[in-house]
């Protein structure tokens, strides 16, 4: 099991990058933890929440020279993170592939979302979770990824024991019911139809529009959104094949 963190310039998986990251393989070794340089600026939200400027920044390599050690750390773990299900992976998946890498099998790999598990079990933030469950306080001060990273696992251990969950079951409950692709461009409405989850067309079908599809797959979506999208075309060049 790898627990991972990462720091950002900005909440925009397409758009913005990866700052720092802090991979630990349970139940203490860590794997990774260095921040990167990179193409895009810090945003004040960024750095006020992590306390990281750009000037902090401009001695670091970029992502692609550590991109290779990262994907081998990857490659067939458990992967054990905080709101990361719908940020972190996705961001890291898209600096991996932009750097050249496999990236990560966004359908396949096993995954641990604490804050999925959580919510499900008691709707929450890490910095309660710590409180709550491990009676730290983490509140009152900006943090990096190393920090938070190595409370995971004894928020992991805490929760299973709290609700009775293992590890299949976390990660059961890292996937939202209503799930599609993981940015949430895309949902199940309640009768497990497809609809789109944002834009003007929130809540309509995305079979209705055809044009819309073929505008995203043009555009920087991100990458699970697109791979999503061109299997309902493909459903429905099949489908029309068969009439």
């Amino acid at each position: 099991m790898v627990a991972f963190d990462c720091e950002t310039t900005g909440l925009d998986v397409a758009e913005d990058r990866i700052v720092e990251i802090a991979m630990v393989e349970y139940p203490d070794t860590v794997l990774v933890n260095t921040r990167f340089k990179p193409d895009v600026p810090m945003s004040p939200g960024a750095t006020k929440a992590t306390g990281i400027t750009d000037a902090d920044l401009t001695d670091f390599h970029p992502f692609a020279a550590w991109a290779e050690t990262i994907q081998g750390a990857l490659d067939g773990a458990l992967l054990l993170g905080y709101g990361s299900r719908r940020f972190d992976t996705l961001i890291l998946d898209a600096e991996l592939r932009r750097a050249g890498q496999p990236g990560i099998d966004l359908d396949g790999v096993q995954e641990i979302d604490l804050y999925r598990v959580w919510t499900a079990c008691e709707p929450h933030t890490l910095t309660g979770a710590l409180a709550r469950f491990l009676e730290i306080d983490h509140s009152g001060s900006a943090h990096g990824a190393l920090p938070d990273v190595k409370h995971l696992f004894d928020l992991a251990h805490a929760l299973s024991v709290a609700f009775g969950v293992d590890r299949h079951r976390m990660v059961e409950l890292s996937k939202p019911d209503d799930e599609v692709d993981r940015s949430g461009r895309l949902k199940l409405n309640e009768d497990g139809v497809v609809v789109f989850a944002v834009t003007k067309h929130a809540g309509s079908p995305v079979t209705d529009h055809v044009g819309l599809i073929h505008w995203m797959l043009e555009r920087d979506f991100p990458a699970d959104t697109k791979a999503c999208l061109r299997g309902i075309l493909q459903e429905m060049q099949q489908e029309q094949m068969a009439r």
